[in-house]
């Protein structure tokens, strides 16, 4: 998991209650700067319960990191699970367009949880 806030971090939870091992790519150090204090804590939380992780690129945080992140995620996986809402612009979309060009099969859950409501 990418470790970013709402599908992620509910990947990363649901790991973790079901005693699954997760790998976490953090894009830089400091992703979560910005984030609301509650956020934070979870992603401590979380990361204490990771299988193992790995910081994608070197130094502060930068938006082009977080694509770096998810190019590196595609690149060291058989097949991605997404949630994707089909909007043909952001993280998602580019990180599946990526996956296709590099031949990596991927499923979009987006339609299997539609009516989840702690997805953000």
């Amino acid at each position: 998991t990418g470790m970013a806030l709402g599908f992620d971090l509910l990947v990363a939870e649901t790991a973790v209650e079901n005693d699954i091992p997760f790998a976490a790519a953090i894009p830089c150090i400091g992703q979560t700067k910005r984030w609301p204090k509650k956020e934070k804590e979870k992603y401590i939380k979380l990361m204490k319960n990771a299988w193992k992780y790995t910081v994608v690129t070197p130094g502060p945080y930068a938006v082009w990191k977080l694509f770096k992140r998810n190019e590196w995620i595609v690149n060291r996986s058989t097949t991605l699970i997404c949630y994707w809402n089909s909007n043909k612009s952001g993280g998602t979309y580019a990180t599946v367009e990526y996956a296709k060009k590099q031949g990596k099969p991927w499923e979009n859950i987006f339609n299997e949880c539609s009516n989840m409501t702690n997805i953000s």
